[in-house]
């Protein structure tokens, strides 16, 4: 099962500190352009989007490319793959660093779980990525889980959209379905791929204890700490927001207060943060 690093220290610390920087570029520029049309507080919600969805692209067809195509823990005939993997674990290095300062420096609320999710995810790409690629494989299949993030953003439009008045005369059925496929996705990669994950580590117990303890103590404890948080995502956030819709589309519109009518900032699909009201109007503060 031993492997060697296909980049360079050199090369993973500059894709980690270009993934920092890059990100950053990205939300002030979006945050500006966003801010225009909207209040600023609004616009910092949907600019830090802009670099998780690019992060979560990124990371979910590295993933799957490795897992598929790599066939189990041992392979050997994945060079191309490994190589792009740890590119992709030095992004999200990076990522995760800017992401917790950001949420820090924008004042999100509830943000404790999400920053020990970034923090303890950084610190295990770096063990991969710097000191024990036998653990590529794992990484990889832990970043699957990212395949959420699309979906998880285009709920959280089209939860904007009707905030606005945009879709509330019509229920949001579009919302509704967003929200739906969401907790699909969400159960497929963030609950149930971790049963193919703890056989996989419990398969290579012997190979990866041999190659490294904390490698075999990380790839145990990133599956416990991932699984606790998202069951927690899918308890807290994905499965209310379903029966938010459920019994949105079952009040006729005349029933509806005014607030849902004209639509009432909601609970974010990705975190929860005051924005304030999204739709910019005369009397809105900057």
């Amino acid at each position: 099962m031993r492997r060697v690093h296909m980049l360079s220290s050199d090369v993973k610390v500059g894709i980690a500190a270009a993934g920092f920087l890059g990100c950053q570029i990205l939300f002030l520029v979006f945050r500006e352009v966003i801010e225009r049309r909207t209040n600023r507080k609004f616009a910092q919600d949907a600019a830090n989007r802009i670099p998780a969805l690019l992060h979560g692209t990124l990371l979910s067809i590295a993933g799957h490319a490795v897992v598929v195509r790599c066939a189990g823990v041992a392979a050997t005939d994945c060079t191309p793959l490994a190589s792009w993997a740890e590119a992709a674990g030095a992004f999200s290095t990076g990522y995760m660093m800017w992401d917790l300062l950001c949420m820090q420096q924008i004042g999100y609320e509830h943000a404790v779980p999400l920053s020990l999710h970034h923090a303890a995810s950084a610190a295990a790409c770096v063990l991969v990525i710097y000191w024990c690629p036998e653990g590529l494989w794992f990484m990889a299949a832990l970043m699957m889980t990212e395949t959420t993030v699309p979906f998880e953003n285009a709920a959280w439009l089209l939860n904007w959209r009707r905030d606005c008045g945009r879709g509330a005369q019509h229920g949001g059925g579009a919302l509704g379905a967003s929200r739906r496929l969401l907790l699909l996705v969400w159960v497929l990669y963030r609950i149930l791929l971790f049963v193919p994950y703890f056989k996989a580590v419990v398969g290579s117990h012997a190979a990866v204890r041999a190659a490294s303890y904390p490698l075999l103590c990380t790839v145990y404890g990133m599956g416990a700490v991932l699984t606790a948080f998202n069951i927690g995502g899918l308890l807290q956030v994905v499965l209310p927001n379903v029966r938010e819709d459920r019994q949105w589309a079952e009040q006729k519109p005349s029933l509806r207060t005014p607030s849902q009518q004209l639509g009432t900032p909601r609970r974010n699909p990705r975190r929860t943060v005051r924005v304030g009201t999204p739709c910019k109007s005369a009397t809105a503060s900057h």
